[in-house]
């Protein structure tokens, strides 16, 4: 086993790292943070299935397709509920909508359950970047909002918003760069596990964080 496939493995498995935390700090959390401590379990699963089929060599998109939806249903939700401002909550709700959708009509009938369903995730990672800007944004107007890096939406928001754009070049462009040299290509997937990896340890960072009262 190869570097890059050793450093794979690890940074997938990271998002044992902030489901741990999630788990012990579970009775404390809001609503949206419980709704990523959610997300962050059945991702732990779906991952720990997705390295084991890697180990072995077997076929997993199959597992990753049908999944997607949870990513791109869970954290649009997260951020429903956090909106205070309708129209952001309007624009989020729509955005569920689309990206389901999307995520039916491909896997059922386009690139379908056993081709890596770059639609979805193009659709998907493109609203995710739309929806957390808009976060930034309505944070901004909060004027009594004096310690920002104690708001676990902020971190949140932080890491989804590098990811995301991350993620629309990797894998949004996947049928690209699929059949680029295998060194290149192997250094494309290490940029993603990076991502992986800054995702998860800003998830940790996020649940650590103590909110500010509101008054």
């Amino acid at each position: 086993m190869g570097f890059y496939s050793i450093f794979a493995y690890v940074t997938t498995l990271s998002v044992i790292i902030p489901t741990l935390l999630a788990f012990f700090k579970l009775k404390s959390l809001d609503t949206s943070l419980r709704l990523l401590s959610l997300y962050l379990i059945i991702t732990t699963v779906k991952e720990l299935v997705c390295v084991y089929y890697s180990y072995n060599q077997w076929y997993n998109i199959h597992i990753y397709n049908p999944l997607r939806i949870v990513e791109f249903f869970i954290m649009p939700l997260i951020y429903y509920k956090a909106f205070t401002n309708k129209k952001f909550k309007n624009i989020t709700k729509y955005a569920i909508v689309l990206i389901t959708s999307v995520y039916l009509v491909n896997l059922l009938f386009i690139q379908g359950l056993n081709k890596f369903n770059t639609y979805t995730i193009i659709v998907g990672r493109i609203s995710l970047i739309i929806i957390t800007l808009l976060y930034f944004f309505e944070l901004l107007q909060k004027v009594e909002t004096t310690s920002l890096y104690r708001e676990p939406m902020l971190w949140i928001s932080t890491g989804l918003l590098f990811y995301s754009v991350g993620s629309f070049l990797i894998h949004g462009l996947y049928d690209l760069h699929s059949n680029f040299p295998a060194d290149l290509s192997k250094k494309i997937w290490a940029i993603n596990s990076i991502l992986n990896l800054f995702l998860n340890l800003i998830y940790s960072i996020a649940f650590l964080c103590k909110p500010q009262s509101q008054k």
